[in-house]
Formats: C-alpha cells, structure tokens, sequence
C-alpha cells in the first residue's frame, strides 16, 4: 500500500500544507524556488470561496514548466499556469510591486483538499495578479520569464536547456553543516543525490556521518525540517536498488519506526553514479554504531547483505520457508526484496501470483485443487486459446531484427499497481493519468471481474499486490468519497465488488490469506517461482514455459548510458519505466519444494514500508544467523562490501535449555568454540597459515582479509606445536592451524585406507587396493536387513515437523526409568528440547562419553545414553546430555547452516578425537575434541578455530562421510561433485562430477577404497577412490534419492516417493559393477519423501535395527524394522520444523 508519506510526497503536518505536494508537479518536471506571495481573482473568474478584488495570501511556486498558486484558503484550489500557455508575465507599478500573468490555460487542483480530477479551465484568456510578500519582485519575476522563454523552444532544446540548469543548481548546493545533530559528529560522505518516493524525485545532498545518515533537500517544501536526519544505529539493512534499470539505487530500512518517515521503514536514495553509490554504502557498513539500537544487535556484515541477493541470506531463507519457519507471504515479500523490488519506487512494486481461480461461489473449499489457479503458468499462459494468439504473434516477429517475445505488457507495471490501489492512493494515480481516474469501465471494480480480465483479454497479464494478503482493506473500500465515475452499464463505481463467499472485506483478505498459505499453494509455489524470480524467467526454459516479456523489461538488456541521443534516452527511460520490469534473476536451478505448511502468521498486520521491516525482523528471528558466508567463500557478500565489527549477528548469551521433563539443572551456555585444537597431536605434516580473519570474532576484519594471502610454512607436528605455542605466549589471540587447498599427490589415497595398525607413512593405492576389496564385500549387517527378511515396521509419531536427521545407538542401563515416559507400545521417550533458534539439520550420538565432573556431580552413575551432538540451520552444533537433560555447549561452526556431522567411532591417536562439520557455506571443517571426549562447556574449553579447513566446494556441501580413523573425508555439493580429502595431507585427493544434480548422501565402505554416493536425479553410485572416483557400480531408481546407508555388502538409499531401496552392491562390484534385478528390492512404508535413517547392528549381527524418517503429510514419522533381540536402543530425532531433537528407547 502506498503510505501516508509517499502519498503526501513530503507535506506538512496541516491539511493546508498537505495540499502541494510534488505528485503535483508535471513528468519531468523540477521545483524551482517559492515565495510567500498575493494573489487577485480576474474578473471574469469567479470561485466560491474568493471574491472579486479580493487579495488571498498564499505560496507562489516556481516550477520548470509552469507557475503555481497555493493559497492559504483550503476552499481554494491550487491553480497551476503551464509555461506554453501563458501569453505574458508584465510587471505592474501599483503601490506593491507585482506582476500580472496572462495565459489561456489554468489548471484547478486539490479544491478543499480532496484527491479529485483536475480541472482544465480553457474557456478564456484570464489574467492574474500576484505580488511577492517580502522578497523583491525581480527575484521571482526574472527566472519565471526565462523559464517562460525557454519553454517556446523545441521540445528537445528545451528538455536539454532545462536538464542542464537543474544539473547546475545541484552541483552548486552544499549541505548545511550547521545542521548536524551533534558537534562530535565527522562528516564522512557527502554526495549529490536525490531521495525517491513513487512517482517523486527529490533531489538534495546525501551525507554519512559518524552517528547519522542526513538527507537535506535542495527545496523545504513542507516548510519543516529543511534537514533529515536517521541514526545509524535504527539501520537494520542496506541494499542496492535499481532506477530506470541502472545500478545507482541505495535503501535503507530502519527498525525504529520514529526515525523514518510517518510510516516508518525505509528511504530510497539515487546516486549520480554507480561509484558514488557504493562509495556510500562502504561508508555506511564501517560505521561500528550500525544497528546498535535496533535490539538485535544488527551487525554491518547483516545490514550489508540481508537483502543482497548473492549473499547466504536467500539460502537461509529458503531453508527457512521449506520446514515452515516463515509464511509464504513472508518468503514472497523477501523475494521480491532481494530481487530488486521496493516499496519506493512504483515501477518495482513487489509482485504476488493470484492464487484462487473461484471468485463466483457461494462457499470457498480451500481442500479443492479446483479452487486455485494453476500456479507452473504465467498469467498469460492460463487460457490456451490467447496463448495461441500470443504464439502466432511471437511467430510473426522472427526475421524483423527484433528479438520476438510473447507478451507486449507486463506482470507489474505502475498502472497495474494504481489499476488495485486507485482507493488508497488517489493522488498517484492522478499524478500518472495527467490529472485524471481512468475510465470508468477499465477501474478496479470486481474481483471476479479482473480474474476474468486477466484470464481473456490479451492486453492484460497482471499479478496481484502484497496488499491482498494484508490485512488493511483500504484499496478495497471507498472511503474518500472519490468520485470515479459511472460505468457503461449505468452502474457506479465505488467499493471494490467482492466474491459471494466474502462476506466483508475483511473476510476477503482474511480468506485470500488463508488460500496462500493453504496446503495447495504450499506444494505448488515453488513453480510460480520458477517463473518469476527462477530458472524459467529467462532463456529456453522461459520458452519453453510461454513465460517471454519484451527484451527492454529484462535487467542488463540496454545500457542506457550508452545512448548519446537525448530524445531516444528520454524516450527508453519512459518505456521501462512505464511498461513494466522483470524482477533480477534469484535462482538459476528449478527452486526447490516446501516440506511441509506454515505454522507462523508473518507480518501481514503491516503494510508498505512497514511490511517490508517487519519481515526483515521476521528473518532475523528465526534465522539469527551471520550475515553471510566467510571471505573465503565462493559466494561470499564479504568480498565486495566488508566493515569492522564483526561478520556475523551478535546473540545474547543463551539462557538455560530445558525440555518438558528436564529435572531443573541449571545450566549457562554461551557462544565459545567448544573444541581446542589440540595441535599437538596431529600425525602428518600441515601447513601453518596466517589467519585471514579470527573465526567467530566479534572484531574481525573479514574485508581486509579477502585481500590478504596466506602465508604458508612447510613444517612436522611437532614444529606446529612449538610455533602455536610462540604464538600464543606472545600474545597473539589469532594463531591458527589449517590444512588447506593441497595438490594431488599420486598413490596418496591407498594411505587412506590403510587399517591403522599398518600405517607406515607410504604404500601404493593399488596394492592395497585388492586386499581391501574384498573386505568391502563381507558387510557387517546380517542378512536378515532384507525388506522379505525384517518383522513388521512401528512407526514413531515424535514431531509435528519433518523428521529430518536419524540416529540410533545403544541405551545401558536401562533398568533406570525415572526420566522416561510412555510413547505408545514398546516405545520410550527418553527426552525432548528445543535447541537453538532454527530447524536442527543432522545429528551424531557419540557412545562412552565423559560427560564431565559437572555432570558427574548430580549421579554417581555412568551414563545410560550417549551424547546427542545436532547441527543448525543457525550455523552452530549442539552437545545435549540425555541423561541429565541439559545442553553441554555450543559451537559456532559455519558461516550457513550445518549440513552434515561425523565423528570418527576410533579415538586412539591418528585422526581420532575430531569431529567433522560440511556447511552450505561451501567448506568441511574439522575441529579438535580434548581427549577423553569430554563435551561439557568448561571442558570443551573457548576456541573459536577450526584445526582444519576445506574449501574447495563451489556451492553448497550437502553430503559428509570420514572414514573410522578420521584420516580421509568425502564431501558432495549441491551441484553434484564429490571431493575426497586426505586430511594429513594438504587438500584434495581427487574431484569428481558424479551428476549434474544434487549429491546428497555420502558412505565410505569399510574398505576405504570405494564411496557410495545418492544424488537427486535418482542414482545410486559406488565411486573408486583408486580412480580418482571413477564411476565402479550404479543402480537408477524411479524418484530421486535423499539418504543412504552401507556396510560394504548393503546398499540401502531412501528417496523423494517414500520408497527405500535396497541394493546388494557388494556383489554387482565383484562383476565389474554388472547388477542384477534380483539383487536389489524395494520397501514401500512410507507415504512422503524419506528424509533421513540410520541402522545399528551388533558386531556378532544378532540385533539389527532399521530407522527411516519421514516428511510431511500423513504425519511426520519415524518407521522402525527389524529382526532384534530385545535390547534396547537410543534413538535420536530431528525435527525440521519443531527445531526439535527427541530421543526414544525402542524395544523391539
């Protein structure tokens, strides 16, 4: 909804003053000066509420191509007198000084305030009298005649006269450094610039201080503040805009609601160039005060690439609308922030798809397909007999030089935007349409009208607003009394006619709400976004989807500085700006599906501006998160816009975490690293490297450290140990040990699998290789782990959420029952709780821990359940104590979310006593565990580096796996590449592109030689590390594959149709990867994608236990199989969307 201060285009605070704003001024037009003036009625003109002869006081405005009369008297319409009708401007030497102005042409606008037409009075030659107040007649007398003069010439001399006189009166103002809020304050930045509202420019001085952004207007319309001031501390974000498809837009969003305009939020600023602007930005995200007050602690690296989106936000979004964390609505309107769209500039006003296709019905069944709109087509696609009109016309177009496109209008143009809100926002569109509403017959009059409109009239393609999903009903209600006018049918046009099954228009806003959030758009938007923010926008993919728009509403299709000539330049910036432009590109892959519906309501008790900063809080909240990836990221936002004070967003300490049934134990858990390197163990030679910046400081120079390279220094462990020891004892908080970006070193894989007692430093892959081929063949899980073999599945209904992470190990004693509770037949919940703000991604249970002297001290016992170690979408990992019910501590892992997590099962020397994390970040991260494996937050001790670093990904890692000695790690991204790393070693084994899609699940057999891979395109592959992972085995499935497990002989991988295969993969590698269909099988329990499972046996292979985990829509579940003993066994949960852990003890 427009707001009340883009509607009032800088008014005062009167109705009187709120009159003129500079929606009244023509297109193209400037503001010039203004003076307190006297103005005579002419004779031959009569308005009610001014007499003849008598003088009313007012403000006469000098505009670029014409002259206004504002009078004091709001009965009195403001009375515009265009330059190209004004006959004569003559001086007159009565007793006060004044001129008289003769034209044929008077415009009446704002008669008693009211947004109205104006009226064109050109009945006869009129002239009036005006005389200035205080300032001396050539004052105002000598640049109106100029002006008058300049306007008889060409249109094209005159645009170009007028263009360089307002560039000349810009370059030569100067901001008034009386005006700064504070003496201390150091001006910093200081530009000419120009604050933009919809349909308004205003043009002025920029400047960043030390404590404050100013804005000061050329001209003080309002006659307020002639200065505007915000503090830097209110920032919650900074984003770059486009206007008029160049890169020379700046907003800035506010939190605190008083330092921004009326409504609050945010100011939209265009530079003279792209530089200026990011000089300003630069300027902005160095202050350290930045976001201080806002009251989540907002750092630089957070304002700086909230809304940016090549940053790591959008992905965390994302994530956050798949498990339900944020509405639909919510995750639309941040779309269209990051791409570019605003509440401030008319031409990109955020767009949102029509969702329902009833608007005739008496009820509306929002559990009927029937109901909606089929969202995987563009609007003009929805009727297929225009679509072949469209086609034809396309067709026509190939061979005439221009590049063909389907449609000649747009989704989103500024007329559409007024077409829905002409109610609420009456002045713009009389600013648009020269003064007048639209006729009566093309206004916003139905609903079911539009629908249909847009569904058969080939001139019209348009979306909907983020207004009909708020809950302001302004745009639909008359309220103003406007008068628009009397259709064709003799019907007039007042409130917005609703469907029969809204009873109000709140009830319409109510219910159109509820269908975007309804189960059916939830599984289905995901192919709207394809086409308006995705893969389909552009390119053959948009051909193939009928989705093409004229080539000028496409960003980087014309360079407009480029164009010498000033008739074709004016004449270009007109048609984007009138005719619509495509949102910038978001995602250049087909987006992926919701898990599962919305159980948060969003902001849509805001609207506008307001909208837009409530959302981002909204983001904040949920995802308190950094700001972005590390600099060393590949898509890192740090390396184009960096400042001190931190790279990521500063939490409280978190306070106590408890589930339902915890015992009371205080615990107290802050932020540290909670594994200390220890250096001094690692086995092999490293590389020393200067850090680049200090993991998880809060005073971190990420900027300065894409610029610096690391300085290396070949040397043993032991050599380590004393240079980190020198390090340290000279004070320097920064010494850090990191394994990183090696070359390939030929016969380095075999060392890798090596059994640990014949180690020897050397040895060849391939010899290796044949001896450990045949132990990957045997397997460890008995034969009875075969969907014909296994007793009846029980389902464990724990969440209310996806179950997105499994993992299952064995409870001790178990004859202790005091904190456990029924959960249906031979089932026991062990313990529930929240950890973190955000989803938890993977989980590890980590057996025979010491759980530390704390822990110890509240039960002479030892533990009966292992330690739950859970990864983040908040970028931490999480150490929970079952047995007492607390969280042992935090790490801060990752600048994204943490993926996958492993701990070797070996703790004995070599690479044991390191846990592993992969992160959407793009990196592989190990992390030193003191020995004893003691994870309670004293004895986790306060280091904030990892021992070692990864990272050569190019995207997102999805998928980890280690081998039992922590020696070699195997990652996959999100763009199908596998890496293999030897982690004593100085980087990658080997790369290798195992599919054009996802990988995303990884498991070393027990050989160390071969990696079974599942990827998204519905493969599963045995890689061979002896050949640099060679395709060795593979089976296709029917759905794409989501999560496996192997022993060496088994194979079993769970997918997106609920199924879990089974392979016998042991066997198709003895024939050369040859498979044959008896040895594979399928197990069909589950009615969603299977997310996650995990498998236990005993080593004698008496007691076996299957788990697989399941998504949402018959309810999430975890399904237990097997043929077991009747010992116990701890099962560990994560819930997607509870952000909740659970662990069971089954009995089966």
């Amino acid at each position: 909804m427009l707001t009340r201060r883009n509607a009032k285009s800088l008014g005062g605070k009167s109705a009187k003053r709120d009159r003129f704003s500079l929606l009244h001024l023509d297109e193209g037009e400037d503001y010039v000066q203004d003076w307190v003036a006297y103005g005579t009625l002419p004779p031959n003109v009569k308005f009610d509420a001014w007499a003849q002869g008598q003088r009313c006081k007012g403000r006469l405005r000098l505009l670029s191509r014409s002259i206004v009369f504002d009078a004091d008297e709001i009965n009195i319409p403001i009375l515009k007198f265009p330059f190209d009708r004004i006959k004569q401007l003559v001086e007159h030497g009565l007793d006060d000084a004044g001129f008289n102005l003769t034209t044929t042409t008077f415009v009446k606008m704002k008669e008693r305030a009211l947004d109205a037409p104006y009226v064109f009075d050109r009945s006869q030659e009129t002239t009036w009298r005006f005389v200035l107040a205080y300032a001396p007649l050539t004052q105002c007398l000598t640049p109106a005649r100029e002006l008058h003069r300049i306007s008889k010439l060409d249109y094209t001399e005159r645009d170009a006269v007028l263009k360089r006189s307002q560039q000349a009166l810009e370059d030569s103002f100067h901001f008034d450094t009386s005006r700064l809020q504070d003496l201390s304050e150091k001006i910093l930045q200081n530009f000419s610039a120009a604050q933009v509202t919809p349909l308004v420019r205003e043009p002025g001085r920029f400047v960043v201080s030390s404590t404050r952004v100013y804005f000061q207007p050329i001209h003080n319309i309002g006659a307020d503040s002639p200065v505007r001031n915000w503090q830097l501390a209110t920032i919650l974000a900074v984003t770059r805009r486009r206007h008029s498809l160049q890169p020379i837009g700046l907003e800035i969003f506010f939190l605190d609601r008083s330092s921004a305009s009326e409504d609050g939020s945010s100011v939209m600023f265009i530079f003279r160039s792209e530089r200026d602007r990011e000089t300003a930005i630069r300027a902005l995200l160095e202050q350290p005060g930045l976001g201080s007050s806002t009251g989540v602690r907002v750092s630089a690296a957070v304002a700086g690439s909230l809304l940016e989106a090549e940053g790591s936000w959008l992905g965390k979004v994302t994530a956050a609308w798949q498990s339900g964390v944020i509405s639909n609505f919510d995750y639309l309107l941040y779309l269209n922030l990051a791409a570019g769209r605003s509440f401030n500039d008319l031409t990109q006003w955020p767009v949102v798809p029509w969702v329902l296709a009833d608007y005739t019905s008496a009820s509306l069944d929002l559990s009927s397909p029937t109901s909606f709109r089929d969202l995987s087509k563009p609007v003009g696609a929805l009727n297929a007999q225009r679509l072949q009109h469209f086609r034809a016309r396309m067709e026509q177009m190939h061979g005439t030089g221009e590049p063909p496109f389907l449609y000649g209008t747009h989704y989103s143009t500024p007329g559409y935007v007024l077409y829905w809100s002409v109610r609420s926002s009456p002045g713009h569109m009389l600013r648009l349409q020269n003064g007048r509403f639209d006729a009566p017959d093309r206004l916003f009059h139905s609903v079911s009208d539009s629908w249909d409109s847009v569904n058969t009239n080939p001139a019209d393609v348009k979306e909907l607003i983020p207004e009909f999903f708020s809950t302001d009903d302004a745009f639909l209600v008359n309220r103003n009394a406007l008068p628009l006018g009397t259709k064709q049918s003799g019907e007039a046009v007042q409130d917005v006619v609703l469907p029969r099954w809204a009873t109000s228009p709140a009830d319409f806003l109510m219910k159109h709400r509820a269908a975007l959030e309804s189960d059916y758009v939830s599984s289905h938007l995901h192919h709207w976004l394809d086409l308006i923010f995705g893969y389909k926008q552009r390119g053959d993919a948009a051909d193939k989807a009928d989705n093409i728009f004229h080539p000028l509403t496409y960003e980087g299709a014309v360079d407009i500085n480029s164009i010498q000539d000033p008739g074709e330049r004016a004449g270009l910036e007109m048609q984007i700006n009138e005719f619509g432009q495509t949102p910038r590109q978001l995602f250049h892959k087909p987006h992926p599906v919701r898990h599962c519906s919305n159980q948060y309501s969003g902001v849509e008790q805001s609207s506008g501006n307001a909208l837009a900063v409530a959302l981002m809080q909204t983001i904040i909240a949920v995802t308190a998160t950094s700001a972005g990836t590390s600099p060393h990221s590949p898509h890192s936002p740090a390396r184009a816009a960096t400042s001190p004070g931190g790279t990521s967003l500063d939490l409280p300490v978190s306070p106590p975490v408890r589930g339902p049934h915890d015992p009371g134990l205080p615990v107290q858990v802050d932020d540290g690293n909670p594994f200390l390197p220890a250096v001094q163990k690692l086995p092999f030679q490293a590389r020393v490297l200067e850090p680049e910046y200090e993991f998880g400081s809060r005073n971190g120079r990420p900027g300065e450290a894409a610029s610096r390279s690391p300085k290396a220094v070949d040397m043993d462990a032991s050599s380590i140990f004393t240079y980190a020891t020198k390090r340290a004892e000279a004070g320097d908080s920064y010494a850090q040990v990191s394994v990183l970006r090696g070359q390939l070193k030929i016969g380095c894989f075999g060392l890798l699998s090596e059994p640990r007692g014949n180690r020897t430093g050397g040895g060849s892959a391939r010899a290796l290789g044949d001896a450990a081929h045949s132990s990957s063949m045997c397997g460890t899980w008995p034969e009875t782990l075969w969907p014909q073999k296994m007793k009846g599945a029980r389902t464990i209904r724990a969440h209310r959420g996806n179950v997105r992470a499994l993992a299952v190990g064995v409870a001790r004693g178990e004859e202790d029952r005091r904190m456990v509770y029924s959960c249906g037949e031979a089932v026991l919940k062990v313990r529930s709780t929240n950890l973190g703000q955000l989803p938890l991604s993977c989980l590890e249970l980590i057996e025979g821990v010491n759980q530390g002297s704390e822990a110890r001290r509240e039960s002479s016992s030892s533990g009966a359940h292992p330690i739950v170690l859970a990864g983040s979408y908040d970028n931490c990992v999480y150490s929970y104590s079952v047995d007492y019910g607390r969280q042992l501590g935090m790490l801060t892992a990752h600048d994204d979310a943490v993926a996958c997590l492993k701990f070797p099962r070996q703790s004995n020397g070599g690479g044991g006593d390191h846990l592993f994390t992969a992160s959407w970040d793009g990196t592989v991260r190990m992390w030193a565990v003191q020995e004893g494996r003691s994870f309670t937050q004293s004895s986790w001790g306060n280091s904030r580096r990892a021992v070692a670093e990864l990272a050569e990904h190019e995207a997102a890692v999805w998928a980890l796996d280690v081998d039992a000695y922590g020696g070699c790690a195997v990652s996959g991204d999100e763009d199908g590449v596998v890496i293999a790393w030897d982690t004593r070693q100085q980087g990658a084994v080997w790369h290798q592109q195992v599919s054009q899609e996802a990988v995303t699940s990884l498991k070393w057999l027990p050989d160390g030689i071969h990696a079974v891979a599942t990827c998204a395109d519905g493969v599963v592959r045995v890689l061979d590390g002896r050949m640099e992972g060679a395709e060795a085995a593979a089976l296709s499935c029917d759905a794409g594959l989501t999560c496996c497990a192997a022993d060496g002989r088994l194979v079993i991988a769970g997918s997106e149709n609920g199924e879990v295969q089974f392979w016998e993969a042991g066997k198709a590698l003895e024939r050369g990867g040859v498979s044959r269909p008896q040895e594979s099988a399928t197990l069909a329990e589950h009615k969603e994608a299977v997310s996650c499972m995990a498998v236990h046996a005993n080593e004698d292979g008496s007691d076996c236990v299957l788990l697989t985990g399941s998504q949402v829509g018959s309810g999430p579940c975890a399904i237990c199989h097997g043929r077991t003993s009747r010992a116990a066994h701890d099962v560990a949960l994560v819930s997607n969307a509870a952000k909740q852990w659970q662990n069971m003890c089954i009995h089966v």
